[in-house]
Formats: C-alpha cells, structure tokens, sequence
C-alpha cells in the first residue's frame, strides 16, 4: 500500500544557469524543497547533498569532492558520492536532473497511493 515516490523541484532554470550561478567554485549552497543543501561539483559531475556533516552537523558549504567521495572540510570525514555512506554515517544525496524546462532536484517521500 505505502509506496516511494520522487517530488522534483526546479532548483535552476537552466544548466547554463546553474554552472554560472557555480562559477569556478566546486561548492555552493541552496536552499530547495525547505531543505538547506550544497551543491557540489567533480570535474563534469554535478551533486546535491545535505548540508550537514552527518558526523558532528557542522556545514558541508566548504567541502570538497575527490574521487567520488566527498570530504567533510571540518574533520576530513569522507562519504561516498555514490550512496552516502561513509565513517559508519549516512549522508543523504540528492539526485539532479536535467531537463528542456530546468534543472531538478529529486526528493523522496512516502505515499499511500
């Protein structure tokens, strides 16, 4: 009866719009879907994550990305890009999409329907 389902929410107008709005910084800060996040950049990769290192809730504005992992900038904890995981912790990820419209982030809820 419960299933999963993916509420996107248009986080740009455009790619163009959101590399601008990164400029040559691997890391920036939003705000989507009452959520405080970073968006972070590896080489032509783009990711959307929780902007709270899961390990003391410090702000992962600053963090950097390094083959596939990213790194907390306060305590250099590393989690996956992949999935999350990472020191024993979960980091929560957020996948972006890429449309004519935008550029969308995609937020998991739980439905009755």
């Amino acid at each position: 009866m419960f299933s999963m389902k993916v509420r996107w929410v248009k986080i740009f107008s455009s790619k163009d719009e959101m590399l601008q709005a990164l400029g040559k910084r691997s890391s920036m800060e939003i705000r989507a879907n009452g959520k405080d996040l970073v968006m972070l950049r590896e080489e032509d990769q783009v990711y959307l994550i929780q902007n709270k290192c899961p390990h003391q809730g410090l702000s992962l504005k600053d963090a950097k990305c390094e083959n596939g992992m990213v790194i907390c900038p306060f305590h250099q904890y590393r989690f996956s890009l992949e999935n999350g995981r990472g020191h024993g912790l979960y980091l929560e990820r957020y996948p972006v999409e890429y449309r004519e419209n935008g550029v969308f982030a995609g937020f998991e809820y739980f439905s009755i329907f």
